[in-house]
């Protein structure tokens, strides 16, 4: 086996190393991974990574077995939940931070808050609406009598979210979940609640038209919220000064 010389450090190590990946400690036994290094020693190789951890995710290494949750893994618990990071369910467990929107029937957002990407939408229902800044009008003027509805979809459907809404002077309307007993109906039934998701969707559309929001580059969540609130304020001038600029 021929040997080279590792930069000034004065070392020789062998031409071929010999690399633990996510084989040994994982996928082969002790005996087998034993009877490996053995070998590679014999051909004359002392050139080993034992390195654990790969793209984030911790491995074994030889002779050796893998331990879960160990190494570099995406921020999660409370330091995560402070910068609004945690593994996102729909892109292979990334960390990743999830907006939530608040907007008029028009789309136009009225708040935004930020969480992990794998916290439930029902939790920060209550932030969400606390967090917008058009305020409520005294109870003894005109303007007050004029309803306020809030449509939700059936991730919202719970008790908590519907107190939540009426003690900001909201009426609910939240399609209910589906149950054995009592079955969605069919699309074009008179009873199936009407379609209102499109709306927020279009707003997170028009987010996502920032490149600066697209992926989240910020370590610290109080930066990116910077962020959206600037693209949220360019949305509002937009839509008021050129209401066809941002059809939806």
């Amino acid at each position: 086996m021929n040997n080279r010389r590792l930069g000034r450090s004065g070392l020789k190590v062998s031409e071929i190393c010999l690399g633990a990946w996510i084989n040994f400690g994982d996928r082969i036994e002790d005996e087998a991974t034993f009877a490996v290094l053995d070998a590679a020693v014999e051909e004359g190789i002392n050139f080993f990574d034992t390195a654990d951890v790969y793209a984030g995710a911790a491995v074994g290494v030889a002779g050796s077995r893998r331990v879960p949750g160990q190494g570099a893994r995406p921020k999660k618990g409370v330091e995560g939940e402070a910068q609004a990071t945690g593994r996102n369910p729909t892109d292979r467990g990334k960390c990743d931070t999830k907006r939530h929107l608040l907007t008029d029937g028009a789309g136009v957002p009225l708040a935004v808050v930020l969480s992990a990407a794998n916290r439930h939408d029902m939790k920060k229902l209550g932030e969400l609406l606390e967090a917008s800044l058009i305020e409520q009008e005294p109870e003894d003027t005109p303007d007050a009598e004029i309803e306020k509805h809030l449509c939700l979809d059936r991730g919202y459907d719970y008790k908590t979210c519907r107190e939540q809404a009426q003690q900001h002077g909201y009426t609910t309307h939240i399609p209910p979940k589906a149950t054995p007993e009592e079955p969605l109906p069919a699309p074009d039934d008179p009873q199936r609640h009407p379609p209102r998701r499109w709306v927020v969707e279009v707003s997170h559309a028009w987010f996502n038209r920032f490149r600066r929001l697209l992926i989240r580059w910020d370590k610290l969540a109080s930066n990116y919220l910077g962020f959206v609130q600037l693209a949220a304020s360019l949305i509002i001038y937009r839509k008021i000064s050129h209401p066809r600029a941002l059809s939806g």
